[in-house]
């Protein structure tokens, strides 16, 4: 994972690839069984589904335990985790929840009862601090102007105020997230 700005919820990460990436999706055992089948976790689902208008996964590298927003809300008993891989880019991942706005092929999935699921996501290498975002794939369009705008801004202060420009142009390093004004 590559720091690459600060978002609306905090730092924002990037993984360029998501192959490599493993994901616990919680539900009961009788749609686990029919996701494996399918080898697709769907958006209109033939079971009832729980939660938004997306797909929700958790990220086994960086995802947080809160299961208010992962499984309380869910109604099935014998709940499990189906453990997944994808080629399928989601939306955006927070430590709590992964989000994909559309259908999800897998390319690799087995069920894992409910507490090694769990121990899954509470044993996630990386824990950053409070609350991030992750993008996968490529860096976001917004991130990339967010750059630009703090390198003019550099700029255009540094030819503004001539008793400053030797300190701030000195410390900017072009290119790349690392960009910084001190």
């Amino acid at each position: 994972m590559k720091l690459v700005g600060k978002g609306f919820y905090g730092d924002v990460y990037f993984i360029p690839e998501i192959s490599g990436e493993s994901f616990i999706h919680f539900t009961g055992l009788e749609p686990a069984v029919q996701i494996l089948r399918s080898k697709k976790l769907l958006m209109n689902p033939p079971h009832q589904k729980f939660g938004g208008d997306a797909i929700y996964g958790i990220s086994t590298r960086y995802g947080k335990w809160v299961p208010g927003t992962q499984t309380s809300h869910i109604k099935f008993p014998n709940m499990v985790g189906v453990l997944f891989r994808t080629n399928v880019i989601p939306k955006v991942g927070y430590p709590e929840e992964v989000v994909w706005e559309r259908d999800i092929s897998l390319t690799q999935a087995k069920i894992l009862p409910f507490n090694t699921a769990k121990s899954l996501v509470q044993r996630a290498p990386f824990k950053g601090e409070g609350d991030f975002e992750v993008y996968y794939g490529k860096i976001p369009a917004w991130i990339k102007r967010a750059r630009e705008n703090l390198i003019e801004k550099a700029i255009r202060i540094a030819y503004q105020n001539p008793d400053k420009r030797r300190r701030i142009l000195g410390t900017l390093v072009l290119p790349g997230p690392s960009s910084k004004i001190l």
